[in-house]
């Protein structure tokens, strides 16, 4: 029996490691480790050779883009983040790596391509994020009166909402909750909406500024979400640049009361902070492509991520689980395979041999009985194994943190790509407006 490496099988294949991934996952390629090097994979020669065969040859372009909607080929370029053999790189920097040493608001600037800046996002950050902005202009020769145009306004004012984030009535925040006034929402998501709508309805377009101006307002923005979904219940509140003083895994941490779990919280934020060209990164590219402002982009990822099938899939890994509670994982899956329900929190199609980012979640903590029960059941009756999903599920449980907490995470995680992906887009200075291949009624 004969494997490939990757580079041969993409090779023999003509086609991205995306695909080549996408392949394994479908049970079309047959996959193993490299005795040589477990972190990467072999790929069976024969299964290779037989897909060039099927194929005929090198797809048709409109095949490709039909193809590129579902797990197919990469459709937009990007230097953000990337999948290879399994491991996801953050601007060519293994995410499970950084994850071990920096803290989140470290990866976000890595994301956002800022050098030279420190400390936690907000508060005093300000500051330093002004006279960062100031020393790139000093540089490109702007740094006279007359550049203190359009651009550098806004930067003050970016600076500004940092420190004296978006105003709420104080009726509105101090009201009891239940009271008839508090109409201010006390659930993190719709403080979230809330709060990004209004924003997204007020701040200046992303088309045609400075692109260290807008890294400054991704600062912000990034900042707001935090303030919204962690600060936002709190009596008093908690918010402004006392509250963002802290690494935003300190405060989830002191917001759920759980001191302990700060440091899985920073690993968290840290493992998902971005993946590539994902559902909610694509919503907002496409937002921000109009010009719209990096709030409004970052709106539009939220609603993305709301769906079961992408940040609320933790939901149904808690589902499963009560099943197992109930009756056994044995018994829970048979049933869900029976009702043709998908298997939550397993397999991944840009992972086929396993979730890296669930794996390094899953060794910092021991795994309930319940949890195990049903990782073992899947892996033998599925074939799939655990993905960030069920590890996001399995850390909640561990450490009693409120049952919203994954798709938290996932928000406050995933903002930090969402803006790297907003602020890669606006420098290519147009919209994104795929066609449609039209398949209704004959034309008259």
């Amino acid at each position: 029996m004969s494997w490939l490496t990757a580079p041969e099988a993409l090779q023999v294949l003509g086609v991205r490691p995306q695909t080549l991934y996408a392949n394994v996952s479908r049970k079309k390629i047959r996959a193993k480790p490299d005795p040589k090097d477990i972190r990467r994979s072999l790929y069976h020669e024969a299964d290779v050779r037989k897909m060039v065969r099927q194929h005929g040859g090198p797809p048709k372009a409109t095949a490709v883009a039909a193809a590129a909607i579902e797990w197919g080929e990469p459709v937009l370029s990007s230097a953000v983040s990337t999948v290879v053999e399994g491991r996801l790189y953050y601007r060519g920097q293994d995410a499970v790596g950084l994850s071990e040493v920096k803290a989140f608001e470290e990866v976000a600037r890595i994301l956002w391509g800022v050098d030279g800046v420190d400390g936690q996002l907000g508060g005093s950050q300000a500051a330093k994020g002004a006279g960062w902005l100031e020393g790139r202009r000093a540089a490109e020769g702007r740094s006279g009166p007359c550049a203190r145009g359009r651009d550098s306004l806004v930067a003050d004012d970016a600076a500004r909402q940092r420190q004296q984030p978006l105003k709420i009535p104080r009726e509105v925040l101090n009201a009891p909750r239940g009271s008839q006034k508090a109409s201010f929402p006390s659930l993190p998501l719709q403080r979230a909406f809330l709060v990004l709508g209004l924003r997204a309805a007020t701040d200046l377009s992303s088309y045609g500024r400075a692109l260290p101006t807008l890294q400054v307002e991704a600062e912000s923005v990034l900042g707001t979400l935090a303030d919204a979904m962690l600060d936002g219940g709190a009596t008093p509140p908690r918010r402004g640049p006392a509250a963002r003083e802290r690494a935003l895994h300190d405060r989830a941490a002191a917001n759920w009361r759980r001191p302990d779990a700060a440091d899985i919280l920073r690993r968290a934020l840290v493992l998902l902070a971005d993946h590539e060209l994902n559902a909610s990164t694509f919503a907002t590219r496409v937002a921000v492509s109009t010009g719209a402002p990096l709030a409004a982009g970052v709106l539009s990822g939220l609603a993305t991520l709301t769906g079961p099938l992408h940040g609320r899939a933790s939901l149904g890994v808690l589902e499963l689980v009560a099943g197992v509670t109930r009756t056994g994982a044995e018994l829970t899956i048979r049933d869900w395979l029976a009702q043709g329900r998908p298997i939550a929190g397993f397999g991944h199609p840009l992972y086929p041999l396993g979730d890296p980012r669930a794996t390094a979640l899953l060794q910092q903590f021991p795994l309930p009985t319940e949890y195990a029960e049903l990782r073992d059941v899947v892996e033998e009756a599925i074939g799939e194994r655990p993905n960030v999903d069920f590890a996001l599920a399995a850390l909640t449980k561990v450490f009693n943190l409120p049952q919203e907490a994954p798709l938290i995470l996932f928000a406050l995680g995933r903002c930090a790509g969402w803006l790297a992906h907003a602020l890669e887009q606006v420098t290519t200075g147009h919209p994104i407006r795929p066609r449609a291949r039209y398949v209704g009624p004959p034309i008259s």
